[in-house]
């Protein structure tokens, strides 16, 4: 246990320890779902070319100036844990330059996302370009459109970005928060920008395991269908924890009426979607 763990839980009750540790077992139970994880890296240079947006570059005194664009906000994930940092920001990645109305993906609501930072546009603009074929066969493979076929045909798949800066405590062991994400995880990335984290996952067939990320790793997969947590080590500001997260763009409300709308299967369309990231 790190110090700042220990600290942590001097100042947590023992009823309260022993909840989370109840928490932590219930939350890991598996969902009986068919998954995709895959997980990749780019090369020193890329890294190095996306680490220089000036949002991963700024100093603590000005992330909130600097993220004011894409709706910075500071969340509180772990209450229990105060001295845990967490920052997260609201962009697009699709390549209309404007301003996209959609939906927070924490809290419903909805807002007009500018496009994000672009070098991080051009890097998931030429992975969709690159995994179009598999992409496409995933999700646009019935002879009607529906609801996620035509985001993909309006380049709103991996175009939702949430931009995450963790620092401070650890939050790690029984702290980590266990979920399964909504349905515009059907497809997600998540880019590890600096510092390392670990995702989590609970499966039926392979049980608990862990998946570390280090700056330069990425992973595409299927949150919507698995249980997962992710781990953050202590560490200060200079060596705080960025990772981006890119998933599918809801439109707002009314927009997302304006779509046609089918009766899906969705847990068919899933087991399809798995299928074809395994095999991609």
């Amino acid at each position: 246990v790190t110090m700042g763990n220990q600290q942590a839980q001097a100042t947590i009750s023992a009823d309260k320890i022993e909840e989370l540790k109840i928490r932590e077992e219930l939350g890991r139970i598996p969902m009986d779902k068919a998954s995709a994880f895959k997980q990749l890296r780019m090369s020193p240079e890329l890294l190095e070319w996306l680490q220089d947006e000036e949002l991963f570059q700024c100093t603590e005194n000005n992330i909130t100036e600097v993220g004011k664009k894409w709706k910075i906000e500071q969340a509180v994930d772990y209450p229990h844990i105060p001295n845990h940092t967490y920052y997260e920001t609201y962009a697009h990645s699709s390549r209309n330059p404007e301003a996209i109305p959609s939906m927070n993906p924490r809290w419903g609501n909805e807002i007009n996302k500018e496009q994000g930072p672009k070098k991080i546009v051009a890097f998931i603009t030429c992975f969709k370009e690159l995994n179009n074929t598999w992409i496409r066969e995933a999700f646009c493979n019935q002879e009607e459109p529906n609801f996620f076929s035509q985001l993909v045909d309006n380049d709103l798949h991996l175009s939702d970005l949430a931009m995450q800066f963790h620092w401070g405590y650890p939050i790690e062991k029984y702290n980590i928060g266990w979920h399964a994400d909504g349905k515009n995880s059907a497809l997600h990335m998540a880019i590890g920008i600096r510092g390392k984290r670990a995702l989590h996952m609970s499966r039926v067939e392979e049980g608990h395991t862990a998946h570390f990320q280090d700056p330069g790793d990425f992973y595409v997969g299927t949150p919507f269908t698995v249980r997962h947590a992710v781990e953050y080590p202590e560490c200060s500001y200079d060596d705080r924890v960025i990772a981006v997260q890119a998933r599918f763009l809801f439109p707002s409300r009314r927009e997302k009426n304006a779509l046609r709308s089918t009766d899906m299967d969705v847990d068919a369309m899933m087991e399809h979607v798995v299928k074809t990231i395994n095999n991609s």
